[in-house]
C-alpha cells in the first residue's frame, strides 16, 4: 500500500519532505531513530520492533526527502539510491505475539519503568493486564531538525490508518495510547522549565491520566540542579498515558491550529 503526505516548501531545511508508508529499505533508517531516540540504553530488541513496524506499514508513516522536489539530474539514479529517512510515526499494539519479542520485551519495559518512575500507580499494570491487550504504544519520532509543521498531516493520516484497521476487524481498537516523549530541562531566568522536542506532544501532558518522568542518563544521581550547572540541556523522557479520546482532540487540535 503506497501513499504520499506532501508538505512542501518548509523554511527550516533546505528540501521538502514527504510521509509514505514504511518499506523494506527503511529498515536502517527505522532502526537508527529507535536505538538513538525512542529506546536508548534498553533491552528491547531493536530490530525485531522495526520489523514489527515494516511489517505493519498499512498503519503509519515514515517521514523521507520528497525525491521529486530535489535538484539535479533526473537521469542519475545513483543520487536516488539511498532515501534518507527522517522521522517514523505509529502505533503498536501491546498485545503479546509470537513472532515479535519485542512487544513482550516493550511491556516489560513499561512495567520496570512505570514501578522505578511512577510511584504507586497501577495504571499501566492495570491495561497491560487486559485481554486483549487495546493499548497502543505511539511512536513518534524524527530528527530534530524536522518542523513541527510535518505532524498536523502525518497524525490525521494515521488516525485514518487506524480506523480503517479497526473497520477491518484488525488489533487497533485502543482505549488508550502510551507515549515515551522526549523533553529537555533547561534552566531560563533561575527556573527549570521543560522544553518539549517534539512540540505537538505537549498538548497530551495535561490530558494524561498517568505520567512519570526520568533523566535519560540513569546512572546520574545528581539533581537537575546540579546537572545543569555543569551543562544547559539535561534530556529527559516522560512517558504519558491518555485515552484514544485525547489522541482524538490532538489531531483535531493540529488540525484546527488550536
Amino acid at each position: 500500500m503506497e501513499r504520499a503526505i506532501n508538505v512542501a516548501n518548509l523554511e527550516t531545511i533546505k528540501f521538502d519532505v514527504m510521509g509514505r508508508s514504511a518499506e523494506d529499505t527503511d529498515f536502517h533508517g527505522i532502526r537508527t531513530l529507535l536505538s538513538s531516540q525512542l529506546l536508548p540504553h534498553t533491552d528491547v530488541d531493536v530490530g525485531n520492533f522495526t520489523d514489527l513496524i515494516i511489517e505493519q506499514n498499512y498503519v503509519g508513516s515514515v517521514i523521507v526527502e520528497d525525491c521529486d522536489s530535489m535538484p539535479g539530474d533526473d537521469d542519475d539514479d545513483d543520487d536516488m539510491e539511498e532515501i534518507i529517512l527522517l522521522g517514523v510515526t505509529t502505533a503498536v499494539c501491546l498485545q503479546e505475539r509470537e513472532r515479535f519479542s519485542c512487544v513482550k520485551q516493550l511491556r516489560e519495559l513499561l512495567r520496570s519503568l512505570s514501578e522505578k518512575h511512577g510511584g504507586n500507580s497501577k495504571v499501566i499494570e492495570d491495561l497491560l493486564a487486559e485481554d486483549p491487550c487495546k493499548l497502543g504504544l505511539l511512536v513518534n519520532e524524527r530528527f530534530v531538525n524536522i518542523p513541527q509543521t510535518i505532524a498536523p498531516p502525518i497524525f490525521n493520516s494515521l488516525r485514518k490508518e487506524l480506523r480503517s484497521a479497526v473497520n477491518k476487524k484488525m488489533a487497533f481498537s485502543f482505549s488508550h495510547y502510551v507515549l515515551i516523549a522526549k523533553i529537555n530541562k533547561v534552566k531560563i531566568d533561575n527556573e527549570i522549565v521543560d522544553e518539549w522536542v517534539n512540540q505537538e506532544e505537549e498538548f497530551l501532558d495535561d490530558k494524561a491520566v498517568c505520567k512519570f518522568e526520568f533523566p535519560l542518563e540513569q546512572g546520574d544521581d545528581s539533581s537537575i540542579e546540579e546537572q545543569l550547572r555543569n551543562t544547559e540541556v539535561v534530556p529527559f523522557r516522560r512517558v504519558l498515558v491518555f485515552t484514544s479520546e485525547a489522541f482524538e482532540h490532538l489531531v483535531d487540535s493540529m488540525r484546527t491550529g488550536e
